[in-house]
């Protein structure tokens, strides 16, 4: 399966004879899309898409990711072939109510979480001679928060250590990149750095697989256990997003140090 991203002002999306057509602003033909195998769509801007492509896309099972123009923050999440089964909906809503269950699954999501954190220090530890307190002070806060995990007995007391890791965490993780790209410090609206932006971006791609993955599986995306309901928010979203975090950190240090590095005045 295959991804697309869109982001060239203007770009004109359509159906043309059953085949998705890419078109620049004068209407000169670009190129198409191979909408049998795209499993998502992404468009960042100011992008043209025709409600007639929209629909192909999402008879064919593609999933649609619009991010605004400069923070490439999710505006908005387009999915077809929803699940038919409100079955789950209404057991996913019993576990919401029980606090028991909800309290044992948020402990199960921040557990993985702090678990694979640590292993990313123990490697970082590895192979770093020099930026070596932060790592090892993550390390300890990793040990200490899933020792304490044991004992949470509320939602709080389980985001309360999951929150008081993180900081350590991106401590460590700006070890691995170079100081000139990295403030050194996580931000997230707006990012104030490239190493920032790419862990933004990667996660909102994070997040739009995980709300996808939840409605496949019939399941209420707004309906969370870890994260709280709030207006707006997928918060089960929010609580699978948790399980891929890794996986983007993983991506942007790797890419940052091993590839070719682009131009900071590309962020």
């Amino acid at each position: 399966m295959q991804t697309a991203y869109l982001d060239h002002p203007g770009m004109r999306v359509a159906l043309e004879n059953g085949t998705i057509v890419l078109r620049a602003p004068d209407g000169l033909r670009l190129g198409t899309l191979p909408s049998k195998n795209l499993e998502r769509l992404i468009l960042q801007g100011d992008i043209l898409c025709s409600t007639g492509a929209i629909r192909h896309l999402l008879e064919q099972g593609s999933s649609i990711l619009c991010l605004s123009p400069r923070r490439s923050h999710a505006v908005a999440h387009l999915q077809g072939g929803l699940h038919a089964n409100a079955q789950i909906r209404l057991q996913q809503y019993r576990g919401y109510h029980d606090t028991v269950f909800r309290v044992r699954l948020a402990k199960r999501i921040v557990f993985a979480k702090l678990q694979a954190q640590q292993r990313h220090i123990e490697e970082w530890l590895r192979r770093e001679r020099i930026r070596r307190r932060a790592l090892v002070q993550a390390q300890e806060a990793c040990t200490q928060s899933l020792d304490s995990l044991a004992s949470a007995a509320s939602i709080d007391a389980v985001m309360g250590i999951e929150g008081r890791t993180a900081h350590a965490y991106f401590q460590a993780l700006f070890t691995q990149v170079p100081p000139a790209v990295s403030s050194e410090v996580r931000s997230r609206r707006p990012p104030r750095d490239p190493i920032n932006v790419l862990l933004s971006l990667g996660y909102t791609l994070a997040h739009h697989e995980a709300v996808t993955a939840a409605y496949a599986l019939g399941l209420d995306p707004y309906i969370g256990f870890l994260h709280e309901i709030a207006v707006g928010r997928e918060s089960l979203g929010c609580d699978l997003t948790e399980f891929l975090r890794q996986l983007v950190d993983t991506f942007v240090v790797l890419w940052w140090t091993h590839r070719s590095r682009p131009k900071t005045g590309q962020f």
